[in-house]
């Protein structure tokens, strides 16, 4: 999971060819970010890369813990320098959170 794994730990040693390709300068970055659920409506947050890709990477999001809420429609959108992570809150309560794990594969 995103608390396990090392920002920079993974390689593309670490997958299958069949996931990733034999691709010369393959890069791939992990993370984890906290987004506040306590309002209704989108929710949004976005994260900087820690290198910049030379275009917009594949991104994986997943949840990893929700706190006394109720969310549909989770996305993620990359550039070549950043990640924007979205979700609709559809219920919710105060101090509610939602950790959301992160995967990007790119050059």
């Amino acid at each position: 999971t995103g608390a396990d794994i090392a920002d920079g730990a993974l390689s593309q040693a670490d997958f299958p060819l069949a996931v990733v390709g034999p691709q010369a300068g393959l890069r791939i970055e992990s993370g984890e970010t906290t987004i506040s659920t306590a309002a209704l409506g989108i929710q949004t947050r976005t994260v900087g890369f820690d290198v910049n890709f030379s275009s917009p990477p594949l991104v994986l999001v997943s949840f990893s813990s929700l706190s006394n809420v109720g969310v549909s429609n989770l996305q993620g959108s990359s550039t070549t320098n950043d990640l924007t992570i979205k979700l609709m809150v559809e219920n919710s309560s105060a101090g509610s959170y939602a950790t959301v794990s992160w995967l990007a594969i790119g050059k």
